[in-house]
């Protein structure tokens, strides 16, 4: 290792202590400002001491003496006040201290910058009069006298190893002492103090650490992981190669049996009372000698002509005698297959009982090799692992800090930081994990004030709790604030033009929920450097989905939100669904689906061109995975053909936002896609391994994995398969979304709804919904049977196309409302014209609703009804 390269290791071991230092100062001052009290605050106060001794120490030998300053006198103002300050830490100190852990942040961050990144402009915050300004605050909290000329001179008169020098990007030098090579066991801060502190350096002493601990690339960690997952899938194949030598021995077996039989056949056809004799017949058989005993001649002639009823010859040779019948029987052929025979027999057992030890040695061994594979594995995985408390502990200083900038009492709660997630994950949803809670404390908890009126604690409470669920973990932020409201959504979705005014009114509230992950929405009047851009939200759907997980939003208004993330334990393995498409095994993650379906071709239907079907209420489209994937089934050395072309296998995926995984379409507000795949194999655990640099960015891939005799599956990214659909790369799907279910399906008395449309395919498909919704429906062809069928019959509503022979929508909904015993008919126009025009003509023709088809979702439209004809 170069001087240079130690230079740099050393620098990032300092800096990642440093920053673990931050977090945890950070998370005592807001516990003590939370309220300790008595015992548990003077453990708290001393805590806080250990960390910034630990701090001061460590800049002092990196040679960044201001930084040491700064620690120091924070440390006698913790130590002030834990020997003479009041019971409970006084605010105006704890804010002091929080400047203090920004300031020591910042100036770390500057003093490890690479000498090659490019110069930062100057920083008024570490500035020498910022640095002596904190340090005359501190000074006065820890009652100590001082002036800023003072502190001024005392910072420009350190060496040049300090923060100062470095304020516009340097990098920092080294001490007068030359540093010596680092020893293996010298590869963390700790150990290397010997070589930092010059006393140290010449002592020559060497105290190792019972903890000692050595840093290691990620990509040199990512090598050894993707070989333990070498290593498993070697076990699988080696499982594989066991089944296959079981599976011979059985055949030998069998085969062994079978000899058997037809020996004891043999001898069966003798009579009883000679079979003793026959049996001792093969030792006197042998290729030299021709002759059976003649006692056995007339018994074997007798039993053959009893049941075959042939004649009797003798051969003329006297040293061989034949016995034929309808099949002739040669007594030299009868030695010959007795003798096989008990040559195959031995045979057979030896290669049975060959085998029987290879089974077991190979079972043996396979035990061995597989615990210590998995063993490995789960050991490589664990040094990726950090536990959630790493993020979570980082999450108590903003949320304190906007909650006073908004002028709001807010405590965070935190359970189940115990829990250890791969770091990759955790890097993730840092982000999104930050940006909810933003929201919690600048949209949900009301001003204090406001929550007293409520009858409620002026003090706000965001719970933050995770829990482990076999492979994956749920993180779950709940807040006890206002909630979200549906109609403030409803409106602002009109405000922005995403929905007509009408069409706004008419979303259900999970719907009008959902438009909190739409890009760019948000319900703030006047966006601010905290939120209201609109901008977060749908990045966290996307990222969360990006991890093969899911978030998913529950809330009552007045009472509170709740967020719930699913997301695995580690990307190196995943839960997979296996499926098999034009001959190729492909797996999906096992939490990205809601389930699986078997049903006939038959109950497809046609929607606006593209297919669906209808689960449990719902329409849901199907998409052939074969041509998203665009995989040609012609070039494929494919079983398809065995497969019953009747019969439809799909894979149920969410397209929404979420909620329960438990398959149950119709219970959940939930939008799903079906894709369409020739077989479902299996589900198990599978390895991830990347696809390289250059297939790393192939669309709705995600990666790959062994599977043993199976060869090679290809991970699909099932996030990227919805956006496909969604984004209209299918041509059987365009940009449908499928529609949720109500649970206002379930409870409607009886109404009478007339469809009016020319489309067969479409007036099915509206009374099939219709009908299923509770209604009684009628149809018809063109407005002029609409309007005959209407005054017969008077529906409670109509439905009515616009495009139609004879009488289009709009004059038939005029002469609806000119008549005047129907003019107080509710009529809602579904049409494939979407523009702002034909909209504007259907309500001046009386229309109450105007929904196009391109756009049509289920619930919209029952939803609508529902409001129309209550």
């Amino acid at each position: 290792m170069s001087q240079s390269e130690q230079q740099d290791f050393l620098l990032s071991t300092f800096r990642e202590e440093i920053d673990g230092h931050t977090v945890n100062l950070t998370r005592g001052l807001v516990e003590i400002e939370e309220g300790d009290e008595g015992p548990a605050l003077d453990e708290r106060m001393r805590e806080l001491m250990r960390l910034l001794h630990t701090v001061k120490g460590a800049s002092r030998m990196m040679g960044f003496a201001n930084i040491s300053k700064i620690a120091h006198a924070m440390e006698d103002v913790v130590g002030y006040y834990r020997e003479n300050g009041p019971k409970i830490f006084p605010r105006e100190a704890i804010d002091l201290l929080f400047d203090g852990i920004d300031m020591i942040a910042e100036m770390v961050r500057i003093a490890t910058r690479r000498p090659d990144a490019p110069p930062l402009p100057p920083n008024p915050l570490v500035s020498i009069e910022g640095q002596a300004g904190l340090l005359f605050k501190l000074n006065q909290q820890a009652g100590k006298s001082s002036t800023i000329e003072e502190l001024v001179e005392s910072l420009n008169g350190t060496s040049s190893t300090s923060s100062n020098s470095n304020s516009n990007g340097s990098h920092p030098q080294k001490n007068a002492l030359e540093l010596p090579p680092l020893k293996p066991e010298e590869t963390t801060l700790e150990k290397a103090e010997r070589v930092l502190d010059p006393t140290a350096a010449t002592s020559g002493t060497n105290e190792r650490s019972t903890d000692e601990t050595i840093r290691v690339r990620l990509d040199k960690l990512d090598g050894l992981i993707n070989l333990a997952g070498e290593l498993v899938i070697n076990k699988i194949q080696n499982e594989e190669h066991l089944a296959a030598i079981h599976d011979l021995l059985q055949l030998s077996r069998r085969r062994g049996r079978v000899a058997n039989q037809l020996r004891e056949f043999l001898i069966e056809q003798t009579p009883v009372e000679e079979r003793s004799r026959l049996l001792g017949l093969t030792e006197l058989f042998s290729f030299e000698q021709a002759e059976l005993p003649s006692w056995i001649l007339p018994t074997l002639a007798k039993e053959t002509l009893a049941k075959g009823n042939g004649n009797l010859t003798k051969a003329t040779n006297p040293n061989a005698t034949a016995i034929t019948a309808e099949v002739g029987l040669d007594a030299k052929a009868l030695r010959k297959i007795f003798d096989k025979l008990e040559e195959m027999i031995a045979a057979d057992t030896q290669i049975e009982q060959g085998l029987t030890k290879m089974v077991r040695e190979r079972k043996t061994f396979n035990l061995r090799f597989g615990s210590a594979a998995d063993e490995l594995r789960r050991n490589m995985l664990g040094i990726r692992m950090l536990p959630l408390d790493s993020i979570f502990g980082r999450f108590a200083r903003p949320v304190r800090d906007l909650a006073n900038e908004r002028g709001k009492q807010v405590r965070i709660l935190v359970s189940g930081g115990a829990i250890e997630v791969d770091k990759r994950i955790l890097e993730e949803i840092t982000d999104p994990l930050m940006h909810i809670l933003r929201n919690a404390v600048d949209h949900a908890i009301e001003p204090p004030q406001e929550r007293r009126m409520l009858g409620k604690p002026e003090e706000g409470t965001i719970r933050l709790n995770a829990m482990q669920k076999g492979s994956h973990v749920l993180i779950q932020i709940h807040d006890d604030g206002a909630g979200i409201d549906p109609a403030r959504l409803r409106e602002a979705a009109a405000a922005k033009g995403i929905y007509t005014h009408l069409e706004a009114a008419n979303l259900s509230d999970e719907t009008a929920l959902d438009l909190i992950f739409r890009p760019g929405f948000s319900i703030r009047a006047r966006p601010d450097e905290i939120s209201g851009r609109g901008v977060g939200m749908d990045v966290v759907q996307q990222n969360t989905k990006k991890l093969n997980g899911r978030v998913s939003v529950q809330t009552k208004v007045g009472q509170g939100t709740t967020f719930t993330m699913e997301i695995p334990l580690t990307l190196a393995t995943v839960d997979a669904l296996l499926v098999r498409v034009a001959g190729q095994i492909f797996a999906m993650p096992s939490v990205m689906v809601s389930g699986t379906i078997r049903v006939n071709r038959d109950e497809v239907y046609k929607v606006e061109g593209r297919d669906v079907l209808r689960l449990q209420g719902q329409l849901v489209p199907l998409v052939k995975l074969t041509k998203l994937l665009a995989i040609n089934h012609l070039n494929q050395e494919s079983k398809h053909d065995e497969f019953d072309h009747n019969i439809i296998h799909g894979v149920l995926v969410s397209a929404g936002v979420g909620g329960a995984n438990d398959g149950n379409i119709g219970a959940s507000s939930e939008r799903f896609i079906c894709y369409e795949v020739d077989e479902l194999v299996d589900e198990r655990e599978v390895v991830v391994k990347g696809l390289g640099a250059f297939l790393e960015k192939t669309p709705n891939i995600a990666g790959a994995s062994v599977l043993g005799a199976d060869g090679l599956a290809l991970i699909l990214d099932v996030f990227g398969l919805v956006q496909s659909v969604r984004q209209g790369i299918s041509t059987h799907t365009s940009n449908y979304t499928p529609p949720p279910v109500n649970d206002f399906f379930i409870s409607k008395r009886t109404r009478h709804i007339l469809v009016v449309d020319d489309s067969l395919a479409t007036r099915e498909l509206e009374r099939s919904i219709l009908e299923t919704a509770g209604y009684k429906v009628t149809t018809a062809r063109d407005g002029v049977e609409g309007l005959a069928m209407a005054r017969e019959q008077r529906p409670d509503l109509v439905l009515s196309d616009v495009e139609m022979p004879n009488m289009d929508g709009f004059r038939l909904c005029s002469a609806l409302k000119q008549d005047s015993r129907l003019n107080d008919l509710p009529v809602i126009i579904v049409s494939s014209r979407d523009s702002e025009e034909d909209r504007r003509k259907g309500l001046q023709a009386g229309a109450q609703a105007y929904i196009v088809k391109g756009q049509f979702e289920q619930t919209k439209l029952l939803d609508t009804i529902s409001r129309l004809i209550v």
